[in-house]
């Protein structure tokens, strides 16, 4: 709960300095896709805080409300979850193609993952995990088409990698 908080209030304070917009919206993203779900009704209560002081004058006495929030959201994790990512765009294509080959060659200095909409760069919210052993096996991550971003790597010979992409 505590680290929804401190997430939540980055959010508030962000729209209480009037940051643009946009950078709200990806904010709240962004935290979505590292699965917090809630966190714009989570804001919200921030908002109802802030604007009933005079009845909670501090935290302690608001946190109630915010365990009622939280009581909420379990019984509807799921379905939160599937909103979120019924909006999320899919891979179409993941270039060069190396799914399920047992042999990549280590000269591969780039994947290309094109999403099937435009992915918001500044949302921060589409990873690839390239795994060598534990250690991640890419050296950096750019946008190179409003639909498709490009994964530097650096690959070793004879190692096993393990190839996942998450968020949106």
């Amino acid at each position: 709960i505590n680290e929804s908080l401190v997430r939540a209030a980055v959010i508030r304070y962000m729209k209480n300095k009037a940051f643009p917009s946009e950078d709200i919206e990806n904010e709240i993203i962004s935290q979505k896709s590292l699965a917090y779900y809630w966190i714009e009704g989570l804001d919200s209560l921030y908002e109802e805080y802030d604007n009933h002081r005079d009845k909670y004058p501090d935290m302690q006495s608001f946190y109630p409300h915010i365990k009622d929030y939280f009581e909420e959201v379990a019984q509807n994790i799921i379905q939160m979850r599937d909103d979120f990512y019924s909006k999320a765009p899919s891979v179409v294509e993941v270039s060069p193609y190396i799914d399920q080959q047992n042999k990549v060659s280590p000269s591969i200095e780039y994947i290309d993952v094109r999403l099937s909409s435009p992915v918001k760069k500044e949302a921060g919210v589409v990873w690839l995990v390239v795994k060598q052993g534990g250690e991640d096996a890419f050296a950096s991550v750019r946008l190179k088409s409003d639909d498709t971003v490009r994964f530097n790597l650096k690959l070793l010979p004879d190692t096993d990698y393990h190839f996942h992409i998450r968020g949106f």
